[in-house]
Formats: C-alpha cells, sequence, structure tokens
C-alpha cells in the first residue's frame, strides 16, 4: 500500500480497502457504526471495540468473494428477513466468543435497511447484532425429527447477492420511503423492551394475518412492543410490583392445496419484569420452543440506542422445520 502525503485519516479507509482485496473475512465490516462517522468503512481503528473476540467463522462453506464496485461493496451472504420491506439482516462469516462464559460464540449480524437488494448500514437502533449460536439451556423438542433436532443456527443456507452502498447513493433513490420508514421507530414514550421479529429462512407461504394488541406491532420496522400492565406479587422474601407487556402475533398460510383449510402459527410473547429494580423475574429469559414444523428461538437480548426501545430480544420464527432438519441431517451425513 503506498504512502501518500498528507492523507490524514482517508489512509485507515484506504487500508481496509486494500484489505478487502486479499481477504474474505467479513470481520473487516463488524465495527459500530456509532463509533465511526463513515456510512461503508470505519473511520478510526477505535471502532472495532469488539475486534478482539471476533473471530473468523467458515463453516463448511467456503464464503463467496466480496469486492468493491462503484455501486458499493458487493456480497454474496444468507439474508434474514423481517417483517418490513426496508430491513434484513447480513449474516457474516465471523463469530464473537465470549471468553468469560464458556467461550460460547455469538454469530455477527449486520443490519441493512434499504430495498431491492440496494442497501445501506443501519446506525440505528443498532449497528451490530451479535446472535447467539451456542446456548447451553436450549431445551429439545419431544419430537425426533433427526439428528438435527435442536438445531441452534437456524440461518437458511440459501446465499442472496446485493450492494451495501454509502448513506449518499441509497438516500438519493429512495429518500421518501427511507424517510417515512425511519418515523416509525419514533415511539413515546419510551417503552423499556419489545421483540424484533425475525425470519432466518423466510416466511414459507406464511403471511402476517393480525397481532393482539394490534397497535403494538410495529411492522413497518417489524418491532412487537406489547404495552405493559402492573400486578401485584407477593414471594417469600418481599412484596413487590410485577410489569407484564405480553400479546400474540398471528400468521397465515394460505398456499395450502384447495383440499386443504388456511392454517395459522400463533406466537405468544411476554416480558416479566420486577418493577423494583427492573430485574428479570423469571430465572433464564431465552427460549427455544418447536412445535409441529415451526421453531420459535428466542436467545439473543441487546440493548439499543434508545430507539424505539431500551432494549429488545430477538425473535426467530422458522415456519419449514422438516425442510430445516433434512437439510442439517444431509450435512451431517456429508461430513462424516
Amino acid at each position: 500500500m503506498p504512502l501518500l502525503y498528507r492523507e490524514g485519516p482517508k489512509a485507515f479507509k484506504r487500508l481496509q480497502k486494500e484489505i478487502i482485496k486479499v481477504s474474505d473475512d467479513h470481520s473487516i465490516l463488524a465495527f459500530e457504526m456509532n463509533l465511526s462517522d463513515g456510512t461503508l468503512f470505519a473511520h478510526h481503528p477505535s471502532a472495532f471495540v469488539k475486534g478482539g473476540c471476533i473471530h473468523p467463522h467458515y463453516g463448511r462453506r467456503l464464503t463467496l468473494p466480496f469486492s468493491m464496485t462503484n455501486a458499493g461493496l458487493a456480497m454474496t451472504t444468507p439474508l434474514i428477513g423481517t417483517l418490513s420491506p426496508y430491513w434484513v439482516l447480513a449474516v457474516f462469516n465471523c463469530v464473537q466468543v465470549d471468553t468469560g462464559n464458556h467461550m460460547q460464540r455469538s454469530q455477527i449480524c449486520l443490519p441493512l435497511f434499504g430495498k431491492d437488494n440496494q442497501f445501506m448500514r443501519a446506525r440505528i437502533p443498532v449497528s451490530l447484532i451479535s446472535r447467539n449460536i451456542d446456548d447451553p439451556y436450549v431445551i429439545n423438542s419431544t419430537e425426533k425429527l433427526g439428528a438435527a433436532a435442536g438445531v441452534l443456527d437456524l440461518t437458511t443456507r440459501t446465499e442472496t447477492s446485493c450492494y451495501i452502498s454509502h448513506f449518499s447513493r441509497v438516500y438519493s433513490a429512495r429518500g421518501r420511503e427511507i424517510d417515512v420508514a425511519m418515523k416509525g421507530f419514533e415511539v413515546y414514550p419510551q417503552p423499556d423492551y419489545g421483540f424484533m421479529i425475525t425470519f432466518p429462512r423466510g416466511m414459507a407461504g406464511y403471511r402476517l394475518h393480525t397481532a393482539l394488541p394490534r397497535r403494538d406491532l410495529r411492522d413497518d420496522i417489524s418491532y412487537f412492543i406489547p404495552t405493559s400492565r402492573y400486578v401485584r406479587s407477593f414471594d417469600s422474601s418481599q412484596e413487590d410490583e410485577l410489569q407484564i407487556s405480553n400479546g400474540i402475533i398471528v400468521f397465515k398460510n394460505d398456499s395450502l392445496p384447495d383440499d386443504h383449510p388456511s392454517k395459522f402459527v400463533g406466537v405468544y410473547l411476554a416480558f416479566v419484569l420486577a418493577r423494583a429494580n427492573q430485574k428479570a423475574f423469571l430465572g433464564n429469559w431465552s427460549h427455544y420452543y418447536h412445535y409441529e414444523n415451526t421453531i420459535m428461538s428466542a436467545r439473543t437480548r441487546f440493548q439499543t440506542h434508545g430507539k424505539p426501545c431500551r432494549g429488545m430480544v430477538m425473535v426467530e420464527i422458522v415456519f419449514d422445520t422438516e425442510e430445516l432438519v433434512r437439510e442439517r441431517d444431509a450435512e451431517e451425513r456429508d461430513f462424516e
């Protein structure tokens, strides 16, 4: 990399571009947007505040090359869908390792905002998501569908080509749409917690049918923020007031053959907090539930930057568990 006299901070961005030319490690993009004034590359090494615990994780497939083009960074990677047409999560080939918690790994996902596979990096409500893929508390299904029952990584193996561009490029094309969509994060008063609804394998013929309470579902940003109510609780040690936030989201599948009725799936979501100290009243908050052909997993929790709530739990919903299990069993056989 040649030196350019008086280049200043631009040198670090040029260094990242040079690294991309010779490396397929996605961790070059795993920096905190809120610690950088850039929209595609970090402006300073300090933005890689978590860099020491992020490591490559290629799995059993080679990562397809990614490179800079005049339209932005061209990548091919699995995308996790949401209820919103504007939000997806790009799955990176790197993990964050928690050295203080049995070396548990969390897959790095990059929230992207845009449309038609032309995206920009998100800054609000969160710029990086560490999605748990190791969890000792997962309860396997009582239905033994195969060797992969109770699988932790629910992500599709299908990869999608997309461009990650600078803000100015995406905004100039979709300014009005982006402005309207971003307003969805302005929720007042600010709730304590919410659920981010994701579909790591798509919706498999299902669509959103309704939610109860309907006003608590923000499908424009794929958030479910149930209204809180308070009840008195008496335990063996002290009297407390519990904050309960709960509701249900219903999905419907109309794509079944004519001789089959429409199928509905309801997902019940709830928070139970002790109001006095705002700590979880229940012991283990994470859940992994499998029933028939559906999996609902909630194992990732993180703080946001104040919009639309103070913290969130990422909910992953899979509607084609049988196909998922067949894929994972086939991978196990190939590996053996």
